[in-house]
């Protein structure tokens, strides 16, 4: 994404724009080509044309107002690039570079110091490759199917980690500063969240589009093993994504009943199934859904949909990630 439009930008110019589109076609096709004032309704409409619908579409955009083409080229983004690269980057910022921004916090949100353990060891694997029963219990019910008869068992060992007092305070503390940087960057000032925006983040992050971070990439030392990754807001390691799914299941087992942040974690959690989903098809050619990789048409809409359909049942989020761990590991053995 080069960066600078976003859709509150340009939505007064399209109601007038459109109306030099609206009888525009592909040859042969009905295409609803017309710049449309709801951004969901416009960026789905778009995603459905095939090439030669596309070309016969872009063909009517040269005498566009810049700015509406700006927004074009990066694929029609709801909210400007850099404030979906901005809550990659202060995510980060409290996790991975804690000790170039915020060196008070001692390494608390990620693996810690030689002064603090971190959260993170209590529930995830160490970077020095150490293991986690935690994680290992949750990938241990991720590969096998709901009817197995071991299954309860694994789900009494899974909970029985979480209600150590230890790893239930991590998980605790982790989920307070993940919901609360959410709400900073997606919530409107009435505190509601905009889970298409949310989304529209994620399939950018997971398809590495996202701004680079020349800042933080010049900031970091030229021996530090994180320089090479640096410069972009992305995951690097594939399987955080089941890590990061691993801590909202945790969070939502032990947290007390909350409709709000509930919500909330309904909401990251589908951004993992669509972010997961969009750098496996798209970006690295990872196993995944049949239905989803870049090959097949209409995988950016069934993409979309089941993580929409996430966004209101955690219950299915989880399922889904679930899924995806399991096809990453065995492929796709649906029909």
């Amino acid at each position: 994404m080069s960066g600078g439009v976003g859709y509150g930008d340009i939505a007064s110019l399209l109601a007038s724009e459109s109306k030099g589109l609206r009888n525009t076609r592909a040859t042969g096709t009905n295409v609803p080509v017309a710049l449309s004032s709801n951004w969901w309704e416009l960026r789905s409409g778009m995603k459905v044309m095939n090439e030669a619908e596309r070309r016969a579409w872009a063909s009517g955009l040269e005498s566009l107002d810049p700015l509406v083409r700006a927004w074009l080229s990066d694929d029609c983004p709801t909210l400007r690039a850099e404030k979906y690269a901005k809550y990659a980057w202060e995510l980060d910022a409290w996790t991975e570079y804690w000790d170039i921004y915020h060196p008070e916090t001692k390494g608390c949100y990620y693996f810690g110091s030689t002064e603090h353990a971190g959260f993170l060891n209590q529930f995830l694997p160490s970077p020095s490759g150490g293991r986690s029963p935690v994680f290992d219990a949750w990938k241990s019910l991720a590969l096998c199917s709901a009817d197995e008869p071991h299954v309860p068992a694994l789900q009494e060992r899974f909970q029985s980690l979480l209600r150590q007092t230890e790893v239930s305070e991590a998980v605790s503390a982790v989920d307070e500063l993940v919901r609360r940087l959410l709400r900073s960057h997606f919530a409107d000032e009435r505190g509601e969240l905009d889970p298409y925006a949310y989304l529209d983040a994620m399939e950018r992050f997971g398809k590495d589009t996202l701004p680079e971070c020349q800042e933080r990439f010049d900031r970091i030392a030229d021996d530090d093993p994180r320089k090479s990754t640096s410069l972009h807001h992305t995951i690097e390691a594939d399987v955080m994504w089941f890590a990061w799914a691993l801590h909202l299941e945790c969070a939502q087992l032990v947290a007390p009943p909350d409709a709000a942040a509930g919500a909330e974690r309904n909401v990251l959690m589908a951004g993992i199934a669509l972010g997961c989903s969009f750098d496996y098809a798209v970006r690295r050619g990872y196993r995944t859904r049949k239905e989803y990789r870049s090959d097949q048409p209409g995988s950016w809409a069934r993409i979309w949909s089941r993580s929409l359909e996430c966004a209101s049942d955690f219950a299915k989020g989880a399922g889904e990630v679930r899924d995806l761990f399991r096809i990453r590991t065995f492929g796709d053995q649906s029909a």
